[in-house]
């Protein structure tokens, strides 16, 4: 006879899953980190949605935030740097619910308070953009 898969069975991953709690409990700790790092990001570029501008800057600010990222990955270590990422794009996620000057429908004529808000939610999408990078892509 063929050799099955793990343990003999064929059932494949979801059988292996429900024998391996170690493996359950993995699974499902990235699924949570998964779903907080999109409903973070797209919660704080929710803004960028309605001002070009600052959703080009936060692109073009992404590219060397990763160099640096990487980096920092090597000098301080994975658990600070992903720490320290995720700690300041959840200040900058609640500091835009503080400080007001939303997107395009406020009114507010592209003053200071509106300045202020696309600079902390291009700060927290940069942040919770890195982390998901160090997270997923340079930690593997």
């Amino acid at each position: 006879g063929g050799g099955g898969g793990a343990r003999g069975g064929g059932g494949g991953l979801a059988a292996l899953m429900w024998e391996e709690p170690a493996l359950r409990r993995v699974v499902l700790v990235l699924c949570l980190h998964w779903f907080v790092y999109s409903a973070l990001f797209f919660g704080l570029s929710l803004r960028e949605a309605s001002d070009i501008v600052t959703a080009l800057w936060s692109a073009a600010l992404q590219i060397p935030t990763l160099l640096l990222t990487n980096c920092a990955f090597e000098v301080l270590g994975r658990r600070s740097t992903m720490s320290a990422l995720l700690l300041v794009a959840a200040a900058a996620c609640a500091a835009t619910a503080v400080v007001g000057g939303g997107g395009a429908g406020s009114g507010g004529g592209g003053g200071g308070e509106g300045s202020l808000h696309a600079a902390i939610s291009t700060l927290g999408t940069v942040c919770v953009s890195c982390a998901f990078a160090g997270g997923y892509v340079l930690s593997a």
